[in-house]
């Protein structure tokens, strides 16, 4: 349901700032975003970052015809401005002068999402 909301809301974004077909959108964030799990991975992304080549950013991109450059990767938290993961720069680094579109989910590494819910099933 999340996930689903956040496509939206990217999907209107990108259609009320009028950003044209073709232009450069870039996606930031944590496994939200990464879609790990979702098959089939995306080629030529690290392992570790878990990217699907379905998440909703490929989804917001092949709907409005965007040049996506995904640099989502699992485990992100908001150092994504600072440092970088897996051998790769910080994800802000994507974003450049051409860039008409960013999408940035970022949270649940944040606040150790997984590591609460995993305790509070066991509780």
């Amino acid at each position: 349901m999340a996930v689903g909301a956040i496509a939206f809301q990217a999907q209107a974004q990108a259609t009320s700032a009028g950003v044209p077909r073709g232009a450069k959108y870039v996606a930031m964030g944590s496994s939200f975003a990464a879609g790990p799990g979702i098959t089939p991975t995306k080629p030529g992304s690290p392992a570790a970052c878990g990217r699907s080549a379905d998440n909703y950013a490929s989804k917001v991109a092949a709907r409005f015809g965007l040049a996506l450059t995904d640099v989502t990767c699992s485990g992100a938290t908001a150092n994504i401005l600072t440092t970088g993961q897996h051998g790769r720069p910080p994800q802000i680094s994507a974003v450049t002068a051409d860039t008409r579109l960013v999408t940035v989910t970022i949270g649940g590494s944040d606040v150790n999402y997984l590591g609460s819910l995993t305790s509070s099933a066991a509780v």
